[in-house]
């Protein structure tokens, strides 16, 4: 049976010059169709930085430089004493821009991109988990067998609760573009806004 595992990383995310400064701060929801080693379809969803962290790229916020738990401050710089409409990556730091999981083969991603919504967002989050968390709990007894699909769906679930009151700037999707060595990318570039993908493969078949 294949045990190939992929690392899925956004390497680039930039957003439109003139995208309102009270709004450059992010959250993405991703999901990435993918057939598992059963060869059954499914949706794996993940959110990025992650569910209690967002990307702040507030040029006012980032000049500020003030220092919050549930934030990266993670405009990119342009040398010259200003900010470029980009997330920079050496800033945000390999946790909340990769995630890891098995599949056979991989598909399309859908990114819905999400200005958060900084005032009561972690009550959101709370309340999300507490919904979420009792589901699971109810499953204890036979757990094992139905253990992914509920990761999957709270992944999914959490993501759509804690967002209901954050505002939706994208959501677009791209097919997998892949190479020869079944590593590959996927490319986004809509209405002012550029995202890359890559996976790679990291365990074999």
């Amino acid at each position: 049976m294949s045990n190939r595992a992929y690392s899925v990383e956004i390497t680039k995310f930039k957003f439109p010059d003139d995208l309102d400064d009270d709004k450059a701060n992010f959250r993405l929801q991703v999901a990435l169709r993918h057939k598992d080693h059963e060869g059954e379809y499914g949706i794996h969803t993940v959110v990025l930085p992650g569910f209690n962290l967002y990307w702040e790229c507030s040029e006012k916020e980032n000049r500020e430089k003030k220092s919050k738990p549930d934030r990266h401050l993670v405009r990119k710089e342009n040398g010259q004493g200003g900010y470029e409409p980009e997330v920079d990556f050496a800033k945000a730091g390999a946790w909340g821009k990769l995630f890891r999981f098995k599949a056979a083969e991989m598909y399309e991603l859908r990114v819905t991109v999400f200005d958060v919504d900084r005032e009561g967002w972690l009550d959101k989050l709370g309340d999300a988990f507490g919904e979420v968390i009792n589901n699971v709990v109810k499953h204890v007894p036979t757990m094992s067998g139905i253990l992914k699909p509920i990761v999957d769906e709270t992944a999914a679930t959490i993501g759509q609760k804690i967002s209901n009151e954050d505002k939706i700037l994208l959501v677009h999707s791209s097919e997998f573009e892949k190479s020869a060595d079944s590593n590959g990318h996927w490319s986004i570039n809509y209405a002012g806004y550029e995202l890359e993908f890559e996976a790679k493969v990291i365990t074999g078949s």
